[in-house]
């Protein structure tokens, strides 16, 4: 498993950067960064992300990752939460006042919607392209979730 860390900052500057991680080019935890750091091909590779809770330095870049994934030749982009994050994150955010709904708008490219939900329960470990996912409750001032991930058995 190769991590590559974007950023791990709660504001950033020239030189600090908002939440991402990225594990082997196409699973990101959290989407801070994930555009002002990757390049459209990049992105493009990107086929699911985690988000562990909704504040914007979390989630800054992931409307931006939807919409420059949209007119691209690539699957629908997977969102995983849990349920009660992806809740507040479908309310506050793709609610179609601040962001569209990208779940309920297809791509003329490869006539699917450009974004899936997947709503976890914590504790509950599924697996999706070979990696294991679990989100795990963490405190928080607003629902939140840690996520443990295993590659290849680790």
């Amino acid at each position: 498993m190769r991590l590559k860390v974007l950023g791990a900052y709660g504001a950033s500057d020239a030189e600090h950067n908002l939440t991402g991680y990225l594990i082997d080019d196409w699973f990101a935890v959290d989407a801070g960064t994930l555009t002002s750091k990757l390049s459209f091909a990049q992105q493009s590779r990107v086929q699911a992300v985690f988000i562990t809770h909704p504040h914007a330095d979390h989630i800054r870049d992931l409307p931006h990752l939807i919409h420059n994934r949209f007119s691209q030749p690539t699957t629908p982009l997977t969102i995983f939460a849990a349920k009660d994050v992806l809740e507040l994150l479908v309310r506050d955010v793709f609610n179609g006042i601040v962001w569209p709904d990208f779940s309920e708008i297809v791509s003329p490219i490869n006539n699917k919607p450009a974004v899936q939900y997947r709503a976890l329960t914590h504790g509950k470990r599924i697996v999706f392209n070979d990696i294991g996912i679990t989100a795990v409750p963490v405190d928080h001032q607003i629902p939140a979730a840690g996520v443990l991930l295993e590659v290849n058995g680790q």
